[in-house]
């Protein structure tokens, strides 16, 4: 099933639901890191030249960023 880059955009934005991000005190537009990060996220994946390494690259990446995520709350915990 192909969806839309709005699409994507809106089910991240519907996951962050069930895991807040801590927007407080920042001077960022939600809305618009959104739209960004989303749309070079989707021209990433829509142009990867070789679509066999596409899926390994992606759960690379997400791998990635869900350990960063957790190192950084482990590290933000132990600054409060």
């Amino acid at each position: 099933m192909k969806y839309t880059q709005e699409q994507i955009i809106e089910l991240a934005q519907d996951v962050e639901l069930g895991d807040s991000i801590d927007w407080t005190d920042l001077n960022v537009d939600r809305a618009k890191v959104y739209q960004i990060i989303g749309s070079q996220v989707c021209d990433l994946y829509t142009n990867w030249p070789d679509d066999s390494d596409r899926e390994a690259v992606i759960l690379a990446t997400i791998t990635k960023l869900v350990v960063e995520n957790y190192v950084l709350n482990i590290r933000l915990e132990k600054l409060y």
